[in-house]
C-alpha cells in the first residue's frame, strides 16, 4: 500500500544527500535508497544511504539497519523507512520543543 509522504518527511529523508530531480521522478524518495528496485533497501544500500547522510548523535540509535528492519526479514520496506523518518521528525519536534523552553 502506498502512503503519501508528507513535505517534513521528504525533507528530512533528503536531507544532505546529493540527489537530482530526475531521482525523485519514478516512485518518490524511497526508490533513490533502493537502488537495484527490488522493492526493499538491503543493508548494502542502507550502508549508501547511511555515509551518503548526516545523521544527529541524538538519531542514530534509530538509524541502525536492525532498529529499521522491525519484521527481521533482513531488508527495510517502505514503510519500515516511513516510520523511522516519522519517528525522527516527531523526536526532533520533542527537541525543539524542550530547547524552546529553555
Amino acid at each position: 500500500m502506498k502512503q503519501r509522504v508528507s513535505g517534513i518527511v521528504l525533507a528530512l529523508a533528503v536531507s544532505a544527500l546529493p540527489l537530482s530531480a530526475q531521482a525523485f521522478s519514478n516512485g518518490g524518495v524511497y526508490s533513490v535508497f533502493d537502488l537495484d528496485a527490488d522493492g526493499y533497501v538491503d543493508r548494502e544500500e542502507f550502508g549508501h544511504l547511511v555515509k551518503r547522510r548526516h545523521i544527529r548523535q541524538e538519531f542514530r540509535s534509530m538509524w541502525q539497519f536492525d532498529a529499521i528492519d522491525s519484521d527481521r526479514d533482513g531488508r527495510i520496506s517502505e514503510r519500515e523507512m516511513l516510520d523511522v523518518l516519522q519517528k525522527e521528525v516527531q523526536l526532533r519536534k520533542e527537541l525543539r520543543g524542550s530547547e524552546s523552553k529553555r
